[in-house]
């Protein structure tokens, strides 16, 4: 009786027991979901900074000191200040007394031209101002660049000059710096007129377009910055297209005998201003005949342009024309004469052969052919070509009843001696 009373205490404390921790762990799970659907808080709010007065000029030259006054410390109190501009972050340090912090900057932590901020700092108060550093006057070896090197002198064509100021530390010059843009051209032999052009300068530097003349040389310019001085430059100013190009035969014209040099040369090369083109100015030469196309380049030399021409290895015409840019000749037209006077030929027979024998073959100048010089046996069909040594040649064929014949340099041989049976 007694266990069994034991045992029906025992139950519903148990129970008891399990509700508990349930209604706890809900509490705890309760909270969490509270907490999690509770509005957040806003941002922590910082410290409000106190305000220091800064007190310094609006501008300094590039070379000059300049003090800075900040008030508003407490009595004892360390000052940071601060400098950032072109230079870099340069940081300074005082003690405030009687409320004001004093600095004296020197131009060596200054060096760069432009806005500084400065920037003042204590543990619960701040200050920002600004000052600016104007640049010192330019200084000589001024920076001047010229472009293109090379126009044309047809008074339309230009070139451009740009000059970049800087003072003694290389700071660019203040805005509308004058400048003054000096340009001599050349004339024959010496230095012609000259003309100034005056600009400023903007956005760090200075620029002027040079028109070109009419008189090929070179053209010098230099620039003048206030009492600074650039480098000299210069550059050329070339002859435009060459009009009126002729072409003439120097000497006289040989005969088509393929080994004779002789020479064609230009007219005077220049333009319409009278302008010579500069020496080594590529000339093309083009020339159409009885043996083909061929082409020859050569450089002027005092205007001229001479070509060494090879006499061609058939009579007849030949057409030259030089072209120099846009530019052309007329055609001149070149006659050559056969080279041949004497060209003699046997034809000999010998039991089943044939012995062609050419020569001795003698030009327009009474002497034999060159050696080397090519004659051309046609025997039916067939087609041989021999040189000739001494003005002679030979060759062996196989006994034909073909006619045959022989042409040496575009000149055809008339009477054949055959003895042929």
């Amino acid at each position: 009786m007694t266990e069994r009373l034991r045992r029906k205490r025992s139950g519903p404390s148990a129970a008891v027991t399990f509700s508990v921790l349930c209604f706890a762990v809900l509490a705890v799970v309760g909270a969490i979901i509270i907490a999690r659907g509770a509005p957040t808080s806003g941002p922590v709010a910082l410290p409000t900074l106190g305000a220091l007065e800064i007190e310094l000029p609006a501008s300094v030259e590039i070379d000059e000191s300049f003090s800075v006054s900040v008030a508003g410390a407490a009595e004892g109190e360390k000052v940071l200040l601060s400098l950032d501009g072109a230079y870099g972050l340069r940081n300074f340090e005082a003690t405030s007394r009687s409320g004001v912090a004093g600095f004296l900057i020197e131009p060596s932590s200054t060096p760069g031209s432009g806005t500084i901020v400065v920037d003042a700092r204590t543990e619960s108060a701040r200050g920002v101002a600004t000052i600016g550093v104007v640049p010192g006057p330019a200084v000589d070896g001024v920076d001047v660049y010229v472009g293109p090197r090379t126009i044309v002198a047809d008074n339309e064509d230009f070139s451009m000059v740009v000059a970049v100021p800087v003072d003694r530390l290389g700071n660019p010059t203040v805005a509308e710096t004058p400048v003054d843009v000096l340009v001599t051209r050349s004339t024959d032999g010496g230095r012609g007129p000259s003309e100034t052009i005056s600009t400023s300068t903007s956005g760090l530097l200075a620029f002027a377009e040079i028109e070109a003349g009419i008189v090929a040389g070179r053209t010098t310019v230099a620039v003048d910055v206030e009492s600074a001085r650039g480098v000299e430059e210069s550059f050329l100013e070339v002859a435009d297209v060459p009009v009126d190009v002729e072409l003439i035969v120097v000497g006289e014209t040989p005969s088509a005998d393929g080994v004779t040099l002789f020479e064609i040369q230009t007219s005077v090369l220049a333009d319409q201003h009278g302008n010579v083109v500069p020496d080594g100015t590529i000339v093309h030469l083009h020339s159409e005949g009885a043996t083909g196309r061929r082409r020859l380049i050569a450089p002027t030399v005092d205007g001229v342009a001479t070509f060494v021409v090879e006499a061609p290895t058939q009579p007849g015409p030949a057409d030259f024309v030089a072209k120099i840019g846009r530019a052309t000749s007329e055609s001149l037209n070149v006659e050559f004469i056969p080279a041949i006077e004497r060209l003699p030929v046997q034809i000999v027979s010998d039991a089943d052969r044939l012995v062609i024998i050419v020569g001795p073959v003698t030009g327009t100048d009474k002497g034999y052919v060159a050696d080397g010089t090519v004659a051309t046996v046609e025997v039916g069909a067939t087609m041989v070509e021999v040189e000739l040594e001494s003005g002679t040649a030979s060759i062996e064929i196989d006994q034909t009843a073909q006619p045959v014949s022989v042409s040496v340099l575009g000149v055809e041989a008339g009477n054949v001696e055959d003895d042929r049976k």
